[in-house]
């Protein structure tokens, strides 16, 4: 396990924080989105422990929590969650309450089953020399596919270049 050290800096009021895990998705353009432990078949989110789950750190000074993963030893692959750190209350920002949360990335990989195999599922003209394709990943572990895409005319000279997934 690790220990994380958690600063209050406000000035004016003590802060309740919360730590929790959540699944995490990719969306197709790039963006995320989270939900409720064990929603995916990624998940590793209910893989970790948080000591204390909450806890109210007085101004200006700090404390520590201690973050555990637990790997049952039926996982293969890669396990992925975001584990977020949320204000309890919102604060006061120009009149508008904003509750804060940070999110940290968690992936974990389990040695030796590691399963790397992706396709290519779509590939489609959108105008003259743009093109649109889509990556299948058939593996256990989350890829970020990158490279270079290169459009030729009949000749074989290139028309067009085009960076894969950036």
């Amino acid at each position: 396990g690790k220990s994380i050290l958690i600063d209050n800096t406000k000035e004016d009021s003590p802060a309740h924080i919360k730590i929790y895990a959540q699944d995490i998705t990719y969306l197709p353009d790039g963006t995320h989105d989270f939900l409720e432990p064990g929603s995916t078949t990624w998940s590793c989110s209910r893989w970790i422990k948080v000591v204390p789950e909450e806890l109210d750190i007085p101004v200006g000074k700090a404390k520590s929590v201690r973050i555990s993963v637990e790997v049952p030893p039926e996982a293969k692959g890669g396990g992925y969650a975001i584990l977020f750190f949320e204000a309890g209350a919102p604060s006061l920002i120009k009149g508008i309450g904003v509750n804060l949360r940070i999110g940290a990335m968690v992936l974990i990989t389990i040695p030796g089953t590691e399963i790397y195999k992706a396709k290519l599922s779509n590939l489609s003209f959108v105008e003259p020399k743009d093109i649109q394709l889509s990556i299948f990943n058939e593996g256990n572990l989350l890829i970020r596919p990158a490279g270079e895409v290169k459009i030729l005319d009949f000749r074989g000279k290139r028309i067009k270049k085009l960076d894969l997934n950036p």
